[in-house]
Order: C-alpha cells, then structure tokens, then sequence
C-alpha cells in the first residue's frame, strides 16, 4: 500500500481528509476503469514510444484503488476537489503500477525481451 499525504487537505462532507491510502491494483480495476497509458511508436522510425496519460482514467483509478485516513473509499467528489498537485502525486502513484507494462524496444526498434513483451 502507498500513502500520500495531501498538500492541501479536502472537507467532504464535513470530514478532513488528509491523505489517500492506495491498494494494489488488480486485474478487476484496470478492466473497470481502463488504462491510463496509451503508448505508440513514433512513426519515423526511431523506434522511440510516446505516451499519453488519460486523466479521466486515472481518477477513476484514484477513486477504485483508494482510501481516506478514515478508511472511506475515495469519492469521485473527492478526486474533484483535490489540489492539482495532489491530483499529480496520486497520478504517480496510479501509473507507478504500471511502471514495466509496456514492449522495451532497443535502438534499431526491435522488440526486447522482458515483461511486456510477446515472447511467441
């Protein structure tokens, strides 16, 4: 479990929150909520990924995966009134799990052994 302590604590429904506490992520969460990363190649050859993070992904994920201090489940409404750097710090937290997810592809754009990867 990963804890952040917010910058800016929120009251939702007058209660002080905090800090979020976040679960593991599972199977079950990314097939709810979706991925939060979209990867692709660059087209000119480099072999080099681009991602995009899809913020609405991770909110969904902040509010799947995460507690308050007192143990309620995060709220969308919760997620809402987070200060932005806050938002970010839980955002690191999200994608931290998805850290080695995506194809390692070496210089010449081929395709790297390891988690990921197609090995067939």
């Amino acid at each position: 479990m990963t804890r952040i302590k917010l910058s800016e604590p929120i009251t939702f429904h007058k209660k002080e929150v905090t800090e979020i506490t976040f679960r593991e992520l599972r199977g079950r969460a990314i097939a709810r909520c979706g991925m939060p990363l979209n990867m692709s190649l660059e087209d000119d050859g480099s072999g080099l990924q681009t991602a995009n993070i899809n913020a609405g992904v991770v909110a969904k994920l902040i509010v799947e995966l995460g507690v308050t201090d007192d143990g309620d489940p995060v709220t969308s409404g919760m997620v809402d009134r987070l200060a932005a750097r806050d938002f970010l710090a839980c955002q690191e937290v999200i994608l931290g799990f998805f850290g080695d997810a995506g194809p390692k592809r070496s210089s010449d754009g081929s395709t790297l052994p390891g988690p990921g990867n197609d090995q067939s």
